[in-house]
């Protein structure tokens, strides 16, 4: 069964998985804390409405917040060539 659930557009890597505020990776406590109401079971991705918890700091925010700020941190934009459903780096 397919995942209902809104996922982000940029999902991020293993590396870029860090709490903004403290630098926590997953294995120090920086998790999905309440995954997104209509997200299937064996979905991994990132929810737009994924509540994130860092417990070694006490930061959350959404994975919206999280993906979003990663794309601006890296100087991502949309992907004219598959339609905006990529992301390339900006040309300066």
């Amino acid at each position: 069964m397919g995942c209902f659930a809104r996922h982000t557009k940029y999902q991020p890597t293993d590396d870029e998985w860090r709490c903004p505020i403290c630098g926590a990776t997953s294995e120090q406590g920086f998790v999905v804390y309440e995954p997104d109401e209509n997200e299937s079971e064996d979905c991994e991705q990132l929810h737009a409405a994924d509540l994130l918890f860092c417990d070694k700091c006490s930061h959350s925010e959404t994975g919206k917040v999280f993906s979003e700020r990663i794309v601006k941190l890296r100087g991502l934009t949309k992907c004219l060539c598959c339609n905006g459903t990529g992301l390339i780096k900006k040309e300066d």
